[in-house]
């Protein structure tokens, strides 16, 4: 199962992206406000990731340093902006998937992570 850990890091991110955009279009249609949008969109594209690692008994992706829940506000920004724009829908979707998607992949690629509070108590 090693040598398929890339075809599931690529699997996950497409995966990420693609929920994302659905909660976020779901939102949208039920008139919800662009806060609510992006908070549905986020929580339906991260919990997939949660569920699988719970389930697999490791910590979630989410938890740790990667870049995993900002690709998700990321893709969730980037469909709102194009829709406020007048972007076609269809086209809209497009644009933000294949986005999302490099931008996972380019993180993944390059460790981008985020950063980490050290707090160190120092005693004299």
């Amino acid at each position: 199962m090693h040598h398929l850990k890339d075809v599931f890091l690529m699997l996950d991110a497409l995966g990420l992206v693609a929920f994302s955009l659905i909660g976020c279009n779901v939102a949208l249609q039920l008139d919800y406000p662009v806060v609510v949008v992006t908070m549905a969109g986020m929580l339906t594209g991260i919990c997939g990731g949660v569920l699988r690692d719970v389930l697999c008994n490791q910590v979630p992706v989410v938890f740790c340093r990667e870049i995993y829940a900002g690709v998700s506000l990321f893709v969730c920004g980037l469909f709102l902006a194009l829709r406020s724009s007048g972007i076609d829908t269809d086209l809209n979707m497009v644009i933000c998937f294949i986005t999302g998607f490099g931008f996972r992949m380019l993180a993944l690629r390059y460790g981008w992570k985020l950063p980490t509070f050290s707090y160190q108590q120092q005693f004299d």
